[in-house]
């Protein structure tokens, strides 16, 4: 039953940073992500986790998917209560 919980959880979260970065965020063009699709959307959106892109001083694409794997992952670590 935790396990499902936390998947749930990983899910709304991942799917709610989505929601998030589609809606309010902005690309290295100064485009909203909103009105980009397919790959550009995507790259985009990873950058704006990320910080903004590498060239205008943000952590760029790569930092962008290790923030949005965290956002993924950190619902579903074991909580202290199940570790003991």
């Amino acid at each position: 039953m935790a396990g499902a919980k936390a998947a749930g959880a990983a899910a709304a979260g991942y799917g709610g940073a989505i929601t998030v970065a589609t809606s309010v965020g902005v690309a290295s063009t100064g485009t909203a992500i909103s009105t980009l699709s397919g790959a550009a959307a995507t790259n985009a959106m990873l950058a704006w986790f990320g910080g903004g892109a590498i060239a205008a001083g943000g952590g760029g694409m790569a930092l962008g998917a290790a923030v949005l794997g965290g956002i993924t992952v950190l619902p579903c670590s074991p909580q202290k209560s199940q570790l003991t």
